[in-house]
């Protein structure tokens, strides 16, 4: 204290910064909160009109849905700092474009893992549970087709992170949600099947993938319509294209196996190698293509 001057301090508040960091993390809590109860309640919803069978069916696929996300969690998670830092130091041009590469890859990340899921849920849940809970596949299945919405929804959300500006998105996802859990309830009291849930939630989940959260990107991040659909355009083409090859597969080759689990692994192998084309050839492009075979090269010759 008495030889540096950068040891002494004194005790003020600053009220702006107070403020604002209060304001994000007030929102941010309430936003997280609204979902977290959400999700419970939809599990509470499935035990008051159907059986526990049922509820085990929901809970298992999303068990394998969430094992599958975390891949992209932990791939946004390295990317965010640096979408935060470069909009910080005034680099907004930069950090738009990492987070739209970011939206991007996450999206053909999940897909790649989705895809081989969706074709091989049966025998897969079988490997694992032997005895399958009814609903599960198909719960599994759709529960991925909303991932991939998920995607976009946690993608674009990073931009309104780095920005600091959290309350629009407060309030409006969270409320989509709760619509669809109130939706949600009427299909049950009305006597829908358990999937109606599924479904009700995968065009929530859209709603706010592909439209409020671009909706909040443009009029608070200043991104565009084309920024947009630079990252969904491919994502769609990459979607389609890629999933041509399984299902002629699936159709044709699902019996010409002797064996279920040889079929297990030709379909998952098929679904890769498909994905992996299909991203390569149009999801990629040629500035990114060139640098990872630079890459790979230089991996190789070091060997």
């Amino acid at each position: 204290t008495r030889n540096f001057d950068e040891s002494h301090f004194n005790l003020k508040i600053d009220r702006k910064i107070l403020k604002e960091v209060a304001g994000f993390s007030s929102w941010s809590l309430f936003a997280n909160s609204a979902i977290a109860l959400n999700n419970h309640g939809i599990l509470v919803l499935l035990n008051m009109f159907f059986s526990p069978a049922v509820v085990a069916a929901r809970s298992i696929s999303i068990q394998v849905d969430m094992a599958a996300f975390h891949f992209v969690t932990n791939f946004q998670t390295a990317a965010v700092p640096q979408i935060v830092k470069r909009y910080a130091t005034g680099d907004q041009d930069g950090s738009k474009r990492l987070l739209l590469d970011m939206a991007k890859y996450s999206y053909y990340l999940m897909f790649l893992l989705a895809l081989p899921i969706f074709f091989s849920a049966d025998l897969l849940l079988k490997l694992w549970l032997g005895v399958v809970p009814p609903y599960t596949s198909i719960f599994l299945k759709l529960i991925l087709i909303q991932s991939l919405f998920h995607v976009f929804d946690t993608s674009f959300y990073k931009a309104l992170y780095a920005k600091g500006q959290l309350r629009e998105n407060a309030l409006l996802s969270p409320t989509c949600l709760f619509i669809n859990f109130c939706v949600v309830y009427f299909l049950f009291k009305m006597g829908a099947s358990p999937v109606a849930l599924s479904w009700s939630t995968i065009i929530a989940y859209a709603v706010i993938g592909l439209i409020i959260k671009p909706v909040l990107l443009i009029r608070i991040v200043n991104y565009s319509w084309r920024d947009i659909f630079s990252v969904i355009l491919p994502c769609v083409k990459v979607t389609i294209l890629s999933s041509v090859l399984p299902i002629l597969a699936n159709y044709y080759l699902c019996n010409s196996f002797h064996s279920e689990l040889l079929f297990f692994i030709f379909i998952i192998f098929v679904c890769l190698v498909s994905v992996i084309c299909v991203v390569w050839f149009l999801g990629l492009s040629h500035v990114i293509r060139s640098k990872l075979l630079s890459v790979v090269k230089s991996k190789l010759l070091n060997k």
